[in-house]
């Protein structure tokens, strides 16, 4: 599969790695635990289906450079939110705009229907992961630690094609 991500400048990628430390200073579960060198916050916009990553990567970088052109893009990280019916995954929600609803439309003509549903044209929750798989307790426990964060001036400024089946991260031209 591939996923499209965006990735934020590297001020606001700082503070929402503080989210992971926050965590991890408590010995709850947080991302910073996944130790690839491609794991950092990012935004996935979609994911695709197979047929579309069995075409490989380079077909769709053209497209996808027009698609993401509209790149760096202001998006302020919200509210923390929990995902599921457990075990739970605890995300920052991200303010949506018109500009990003548009990219998710355009990134979506290209790659075509996600292969999950809720990255879907109407189903999709702009977020960035915190945590996953974390039980009831830890839970409550992360919600304690995490605060509200001031990310005035955040931007997502590129884009990028991990591909889940080769682990390989191919950044979308500009």
């Amino acid at each position: 599969m591939l996923h499209l991500e965006l990735l934020p400048d590297p001020a606001t990628e700082l503070r929402l790695r503080q989210d992971w430390a926050r965590l991890e200073e408590r010995g709850l579960p947080n991302l910073s635990r996944h130790r690839r060198d491609s794991n950092r916050p990012h935004l996935t916009v979609t994911i695709s289906a197979d047929e579309v990553a069995a075409a490989g990567v380079a077909p769709l970088l053209p497209d996808l450079r027009r698609a993401t052109s509209t790149l760096p893009l202001p998006l302020a990280p919200a509210a923390v939110s929990v995902f599921g019916t457990g075990p739970w995954v605890l995300v920052r929600t991200l303010v949506v705009t018109p500009a990003l609803l548009d990219l998710h439309a355009r990134v979506q003509s290209v790659m075509g229907r996600p292969c999950v549903p809720h990255l879907a044209p109407g189903e999709w929750v702009p977020h960035t992961t915190i945590a996953r798989r974390l039980d009831a307790a830890q839970v409550a426990a992360a919600l304690e630690v995490l605060q509200p964060v001031e990310l005035a001036g955040a931007v997502w400024e590129r884009a990028r094609l991990w591909d889940s089946a080769r682990q390989q991260v191919t950044d979308v031209p500009r």
